[in-house]
C-alpha cells in the first residue's frame, strides 16, 4: 500500500512539471520583439550626433512604442561619406568622396558641404548638391587662405553626421607687392619693393612695372628681382609707377608710387648775339632759352662781360627768366667786349652760353658841308 501511494505521488509531480513548462512557452509567445533583443539593437542609428559618425545606439524603446521600433528597425540618416579628397583651384576647392554603404534603408538625396577657415571653431554650411554626385566644386573662396571642409549625407530620415574633415588652400592671383619705394635722381629713378604677403598658393611668375608720364610702357622682371631702375628721364618731371605681381592664376593687386625727378640747373643759353647800337657805350644782346630748364622754371638770366679776350668775366646785369634780350650801357666806346649769358633756376646756375663780341661806338652824324 505504501509503495502504491509513493508511485502515485511521483506521477503527480511529473505531470505538474510538464504542465508548468507548456505554460511558460505559451506565455512567452505574447512577448513583444523589442523585449526579446538587446535595447541597443532596437534603434540602431536612431539619433546621430556630430561627434559620433555612426550615430548613437543608446536609445531605449518604451513599451508603448515596441511595435514602431520593430517597424523602423534599420531606418536612420546615412552614415557620412569617406575617402574625401580636396583639390585646390583658382579661388575654389573641388571635393570628391565615396558614399557609405549604410544609407538607413533609404537612398541618399543630397550632400551638405560645410566649411570654416582653419583655426575657427564653427563650421558654416556652404552649399548642397544632389545625389548621386560624388564630387563638387566650392567657389568664392579666398585665395591663399587654408579652409577645412566636412560633408554630410541626407536621406528621407534626415541629415547624417559630418565626415572627417579635410583641409585645402584655394589658389589665386598673388597679393600686392609690399613696401614699394622710389629713389629719385635728376635723370633716373630706382624702384624697390618686397614680395607680396601671399603668392596665392601658386609660385610667383614675376612682376610687371608700368611707367606713366605722357605715355604708358610696361616692363617685366622675373620673380627673383625686386627692383628696377628707369634711366634717361627728364629732370623735374613727375612719373607714376605701378608694380604688379603675377602667377599662373593671373595678376594680383598693384602697388603704386608717384615721384618727381630732381631738378638740375638749366642747360646753356643758345645763340647769343651782341651788336653795338650806335649809341654811345651801348651793346644790345639777344639769345634763345636753353633746351632744358633743368626740370623747374628759369628764374633769371645773368649777363657777364669783359674787355678783350683774357680778362675775367664780371656781372653786367640780371634779367627775369621770361626775357631773352637786354641792352648793356655805360661801356667804353671803341673798346672790344665779350659777353656770355647764363640761365638760373631754383637748383642753380647753368653753364656758359657761347661768347658774343661787340665794340660800342658813338654814331657820328654827317657834318654839314
Amino acid at each position: 500500500m505504501k509503495v502504491f501511494t509513493f508511485a502515485i505521488l511521483l506521477v503527480i509531480v511529473s505531470l505538474a512539471s510538464v504542465l508548468g513548462h507548456h505554460a511558460a512557452v505559451a506565455g512567452q509567445a505574447g512577448v513583444p520583439l523589442a523585449q526579446m533583443v538587446p535595447a541597443a539593437a532596437a534603434y540602431p542609428g536612431s539619433e546621430f550626433q556630430p561627434d559620433d559618425p555612426h550615430g548613437s545606439t543608446s536609445a531605449e524603446p518604451t513599451e508603448d512604442h515596441s511595435m514602431e521600433a520593430s517597424a523602423n528597425y534599420g531606418r536612420h540618416p546615412p552614415y557620412p561619406p569617406h575617402s574625401i579628397t580636396a583639390t585646390p583651384g583658382n579661388k575654389q576647392v573641388t571635393l570628391s568622396w565615396t558614399p557609405d554603404s549604410h544609407t538607413g534603408e533609404a537612398p541618399i538625396t543630397e550632400y551638405v558641404f560645410s566649411a570654416r577657415i582653419e583655426g575657427d571653431t564653427q563650421f558654416s554650411d556652404h552649399t548642397t548638391v544632389r545625389a548621386p554626385a560624388t564630387s563638387h566644386t566650392l567657389t568664392g573662396l579666398e585665395a591663399g587662405t587654408p579652409y577645412e571642409f566636412v560633408i554630410a549625407a541626407v536621406n528621407q530620415w534626415g541629415r547624417g553626421a559630418a565626415s572627417d574633415q579635410v583641409t585645402a588652400t584655394p589658389m589665386g592671383p598673388p597679393g600686392e607687392p609690399q613696401n614699394l619705394t622710389a629713389t629719385t635722381y635728376s635723370d633716373r629713378i630706382l624702384l624697390d619693393w618686397d614680395a607680396p604677403d601671399s603668392d596665392g598658393g601658386i609660385p610667383l611668375g614675376g612682376y610687371t612695372i608700368l611707367k606713366e608720364a605722357t605715355y604708358v610702357m610696361a616692363y617685366h622682371v622675373n620673380a627673383s628681382i625686386t627692383s628696377y631702375e628707369f634711366k634717361n628721364l627728364i629732370a623735374g618731371t613727375t612719373y607714376g609707377f605701378v608694380v604688379t605681381a603675377w602667377n599662373d592664376a593671373g595678376f594680383g593687386s598693384s602697388a603704386e608710387v608717384t615721384v618727381t625727378t630732381k631738378a638740375t640747373p638749366p642747360g646753356p643759353v643758345k645763340n647769343l648775339k651782341a651788336k653795338a647800337t650806335g649809341s654811345s657805350g651801348t651793346v644790345n644782346l639777344e639769345w634763345d632759352a636753353p633746351d632744358s630748364d633743368g626740370g623747374t622754371a628759369i628764374t633769371n638770366y645773368i649777363i657777364y662781360g669783359r674787355i678783350g679776350e683774357v680778362n675775367p668775366f664780371s656781372t653786367l646785369g640780371v634779367v627775369s627768366g621770361d626775357t631773352t634780350s637786354h641792352t648793356i650801357s655805360n661801356l667804353h666806346n671803341n673798346v672790344p667786349y665779350q659777353f656770355i649769358v647764363m640761365a638760373k633756376n631754383d637748383s642753380g646756375t647753368g653753364s656758359d652760353s657761347n661768347i658774343a663780341s661787340a665794340t660800342p661806338r658813338q654814331y657820328q652824324s654827317p657834318q654839314p658841308r
